[in-house]
């Protein structure tokens, strides 16, 4: 069984869960998608993800296709620095057009 998190206004950074999620290394039902094979549960899921792994599992609301002849190192900073600096500007500084 999956659980479900609830969250403020439909933010998943502020998940109820969110710390649990973020490093409990599993599900909050205490399953993980990694496992040995035949063998014990894997920990992983580190701040929601598998982000430190060759291969990930995730929700297809997590992903972006982009052309396979694409070079994805200049892409890398997109998934955190670009991402937490922009919600930065837009959301917590509410900063409007026109202004410095």
């Amino acid at each position: 069984m999956v659980q479900v998190c609830v969250c403020v206004a439909g933010a998943p950074a502020y998940c109820t869960h969110g710390f649990d999620l973020s490093f409990g290394g599993h599900r909050l039902d205490g399953t993980s998608v990694l496992s040995e094979i035949d063998g014990p549960r894997l920990n992983g899921h580190v701040f929601q993800q598998s982000s430190f792994a060759t291969h990930a599992v995730v929700h297809r609301n997590g992903l972006v296709r982009m052309p396979n002849d694409l070079d994805l190192a200049p892409l890398a900073v997109l998934g955190c620095g670009v991402q937490t600096g922009a919600g930065t500007v837009l959301e917590a500084l509410d900063v409007q057009p026109g202004s410095s």
